[in-house]
């Protein structure tokens, strides 16, 4: 189920195609990263050179952050699948749903 979810979540990113619900659920799957796999200065194994030796901020907090930022802005409304979706079928629902008002 991990390999699929996360599998739909990159096609998702890379597509455009529900842009913000992707990142939240990237932004899940990172915590849970995160907190299972924390950092501590005294674990053994220590970290690869790559992964950092900050406390707290390593690639995996940088990228859990990039991902809230793409949750918080409205990334699918410049391009991608969201951008056409949008256009397509939510400005038609908007315009009827205005119209009956």
């Amino acid at each position: 189920m991990v390999t699929y979810g996360l599998t739909a979540i990159g096609l998702c990113l890379m597509l455009g195609l529900c842009t913000r619900l992707a990142a939240l659920g990237g932004v899940a799957f990172m915590t849970f990263v995160i907190l299972t796999q924390f950092p501590w200065p005294t674990v053994y194994p220590p970290a690869p050179a790559p992964v950092g030796h900050a406390l707290l901020v390593n690639k995996d907090w940088i990228e859990m952050v990039a991902l809230w930022l793409m949750v918080a802005m409205p990334v699918g409304r410049w391009g991608g699948l969201d951008f056409f979706l949008n256009h397509w079928i939510g400005r038609p629902i908007r315009e009827y749903f205005e119209q009956r008002v």
